[in-house]
């Protein structure tokens, strides 16, 4: 799955692992608009996936990793890209100005 910077996406899985204290966890069913995407060295420890991401709505403090000081990304596999349709409703007004008698019953 692609991801970019200021992609609406939305969360479709818990956090897989224990919650690190201090961190701001993202909700199952919430949207999130992408900030930065970070690669993840080794992959992440419970899936093995190697693409991390942070959010404009969560800023999670930094704390020291073994690449130095960084924020905790959330694993990508957590998040499906929010797919925005322009509603057209002229076939439902269509629908609902036709008159009685051209209506078919199903």
């Amino acid at each position: 799955m692609t991801f970019h910077t200021g992609q609406k996406v939305i969360c479709v899985a818990r956090a897989h692992g224990p919650l690190i204290l201090g961190r701001a966890e993202a909700h199952v069913g919430k949207t999130y608009t992408i900030r930065n995407l970070q690669p993840i060295r080794n992959g992440c420890w419970t899936c093995g996936n190697d693409l991390g991401l942070h959010f404009d709505e969560i800023v999670n403090p930094e704390f020291e990793t073994f690449a130095g000081l960084r924020e905790i990304s959330f694993c990508s596999k957590r998040f499906r890209p929010v797919v925005e349709h322009e509603t057209d409703i002229s076939d439902l007004k269509r629908l609902l100005l036709q008159p009685q008698a051209d209506r078919v019953t199903a």
